[in-house]
């Protein structure tokens, strides 16, 4: 290989190399535009027993009149299945903003759900949510989804219950 093969090599590698590191971490411009999968929107992964709860969405700023994608996952992380049973399927959300609701949601089509994750299976649940003008201001806004369970392995679990130990970790949008 001559020095100037090399050379260009050397190039188109550190080249590669700073665009995965671009991928992976974003360009740090714009709306708060995030790289899926790499910076959430999110606090962290929630565990509660052997169940780990994610929230999710595309960037941490939107505009008033703009839908925002809520990305809820569920993985069981133990090594035998875990059966949920709720009404109306099996995510709730609450929105609110300076601590008061704005805004609530069963997920679901109505009737009983039963939901059976196997060993560590990931089901994900998407939905999108719309920041009216005509209904909302701007500012930020906080984001919490649980899972409404009746039942978990046939324990009987409150809604209250379900809403504090059974939810991703909240996250906060920005509505501009």
């Amino acid at each position: 290989m001559t020095q100037t093969t090399r050379r260009i090599a050397l190039q188109t590698t550190l080249g590669l190399v700073a665009l995965a590191l671009l991928e992976l971490t974003g360009c740090g411009g714009g709306e708060g535009n995030i790289t899926p999968g790499i910076d959430p929107t999110v606090g962290q992964a929630r565990q509660f027993n052997n169940l780990e709860f994610n929230l999710t969405t595309t960037k941490r700023s939107f505009a008033l009149d703009e839908t925002v994608p809520l990305n809820f996952s569920i993985k069981n992380l133990s090594q035998n299945p875990v059966t949920i049973t709720t009404l109306s399927g099996p995510e709730r959300f609450e929105i609110t903003r300076n601590g008061q609701v704005v805004g609530t949601g069963p997920g679901g089509t109505g009737g009983s759900y039963s939901l059976t994750l196997a060993a560590g299976e990931r089901r994900q649940f998407a939905y999108d949510y719309f920041f009216a003008s005509s209904t909302n201001v701007a500012g930020d806004y906080q984001v919490l989804v649980w899972i409404g369970a009746l039942t978990v392995n046939n324990q009987s679990v409150s809604e209250e219950t379900a809403k504090t130990t059974y939810n991703a970790n909240p996250i906060t949008l920005s509505v501009r």
